[in-house]
């Protein structure tokens, strides 16, 4: 997600293009251009629906049955059978994402810099704006105002937590993942010798591809969802950014009637007023307290990261966060580079996201047009792991880190 720390700007305005721009992308040549008749009217400023207005609910995607299928299906079809300069089209949707993040615009009063909303404070705003509208036209199509996207809710640890040996090892074979059946596992059978996550697909990984397939909008619902729980864990540190800047970037998305729209990021910060909330499903790893997987008497130091302060009150700790912060990530931009970060524990190998030892992890998609070296960091709260591993009066924390 917005896992690369980036720039903090005045509110942006958005470039308002009357001319078409045109560049490069790996597979080929791609106009991207501005929808029909973007000259013949100036955008409207975005307003609340009024209360008595349906509440769309997003439910878990696992929980989806025909009748919701048939009618996705059928708003998905309206949606691609629209001409591809209807704003409203499925491929004219899918290049909002192109335009937006990966150097569609040139930011105002600096040409030589591109607009971008991801690896920065934009990601969240941005996204949830992008599902608004995209919801409302396919509600359109189809004459129903209550229609809402299914969450692809990836974050419950029993049904998104995948072995990587499975999809990288033609010959593994392992019973006792989440996910086994004896269909499921016959990967050999099925794709034969292909077994090449490159060959596989991968479009949905590069920013101006990802928007043309469905899944994508589930999965940034998913992303939204957890915007909102992340609001109302309990504690005083996990509020909305009270910064003038943030507050007032603006963006321009086509409405479900082709009206061009500028939204503000202040509008977006309470979905309940946009008129759709999430179904109440069972977040395991919020209530689910893990357990440590070895004794603190077991520990062999390979590093050991100093602790400015140790031994703090229960004020100070929901008050302030205890953060590790690993800076000097280098690696080349069109790589995947992936790593779990553990603490306290040194035999990380059969060890996942249910142990107590398990801090975070640092991800990063390659993309094939970067040629970039990039340099980044990770953040990670240490507070809750800390005092669950019986660690707070430790001088200094192991910290591990494993490549994936």
């Amino acid at each position: 997600m917005a896992s690369i720390p980036s720039l903090y700007p005045p509110p942006l305005p958005i470039p308002f293009y009357s001319s078409s721009s045109t560049f490069q992308i790996p597979c080929k040549p791609t106009k991207r251009s501005k929808p029909k008749n973007l000259n013949d009217h100036l955008p409207v400023e975005f307003r609340f629906l009024p209360p008595g207005t349906p509440v769309r609910v997003r439910s878990a995607a696992q929980f989806f049955n025909k009748d919701y299928l048939e009618k996705y299906e059928k708003a998905l079809t309206r949606m691609k059978a629209l001409p591809p300069d209807d704003p409203r089209s499925f491929i004219q949707q899918a290049n909002i994402h192109c335009a937006y993040c990966d150097g569609g615009y040139k930011q105002v009063e600096f040409p030589k810099l591109d607009f971008k909303v991801h690896n920065s404070w934009l990601f969240f705003p941005f996204h949830r704006w992008y599902l608004y509208f995209y919801e409302k036209i396919l509600g359109k199509l189809i004459d129903d105002p209550t229609f809402a996207l299914r969450f692809w809710n990836w974050n419950n640890p029993d049904v998104a937590w995948w072995e990587k040996k499975g999809f990288t090892d033609p010959d593994w074979l392992e019973t006792a993942f989440y996910f086994y059946d004896e269909n499921k596992n016959r990967v050999r059978v099925t794709i034969k010798d292909s077994l090449d996550t490159k060959k596989l697909g991968g479009h949905g990984e590069i920013l101006y591809s990802a928007g043309r397939d469905p899944v994508f909008y589930s999965h940034h619902a998913n992303v939204d969802w957890i915007w909102n729980i992340w609001k109302t864990i309990p504690c005083g540190k996990r509020r909305d950014i009270k910064n003038r800047d943030w507050l007032e970037t603006t963006f321009f998305f086509y409405d479900e009637n082709k009206n061009l729209v500028r939204v503000k990021v202040k509008d977006s910060l309470d979905s309940k007023k946009m008129r759709y909330i999430y179904q109440d499903v069972d977040i395991l790893w919020l209530k689910k307290k893990t357990k440590p997987k070895i004794t603190r008497k077991a520990k062999k130091v390979t590093l050991l990261v100093k602790r400015p302060k140790k031994l703090r009150s229960k004020r100070e700790k929901e008050e302030e966060e205890a953060v590790l912060v690993i800076d000097g990530i280098e690696f080349d931009g069109d790589t995947d580079v992936k790593f779990d970060v553990y603490i306290t524990d040194e035999d990380v190998e059969e060890i996942g996201p249910k142990r107590t030892e398990f801090a975070g992890i640092f991800a990063t998609l390659g993309h094939s047009h970067s040629n970039m070296n990039m340099d980044k960091k990770i953040k990670t709260s240490l507070t809750i792991g800390v005092t669950d591993l019986d660690a707070e009066n430790d001088d200094s924390i192991l910290v591990t880190l494993v490549p994936r």
